[in-house]
C-alpha cells in the first residue's frame, strides 16, 4: 500500500489539535488526518513521507563514491527530521 502522494500539509490548532492535508490539482484539500495527538506525534506523521524518502535516498546513495552524493542525501535527511520535529 502506498501513501497519500503530493505535499502534505500541516495546520496546528491553538486547542492543540492538529489537521494533515495534500491539495489537489483542482486546490481542494484532502485530509489525511485530523488528530488531537500531542504536537510531537502529529509533527511525525506530516513528516512521513519526507522521512521515508530520506531513508531511501540515504540508503541508494551509501552506494555511491561521490561525497556530493553523501551530502545531497544527508541534507535532505536533515530537513526530513526538521519537519519531525516539533
Amino acid at each position: 500500500m502506498k501513501h497519500t502522494p503530493g505535499e502534505w500539509k500541516q495546520t496546528i490548532y491553538d486547542h492543540g489539535g492538529s489537521r494533515i492535508w495534500v491539495e489537489d490539482g483542482d486546490g481542494r484539500r484532502n485530509l489525511i488526518a485530523d488528530t488531537y495527538e500531542p504536537i510531537g506525534n502529529a509533527c511525525l506523521m506530516y513528516a512521513a513521507p519526507d522521512l521515508l524518502a530520506a531513508c531511501k535516498k540515504f540508503v541508494k546513495e551509501s552506494q555511491s563514491s561521490d561525497p556530493a552524493d553523501w551530502m545531497e542525501a544527508l541534507e535532505q535527511t536533515e530537513a526530513a527530521i526538521a519537519k519531525a520535529e516539533p
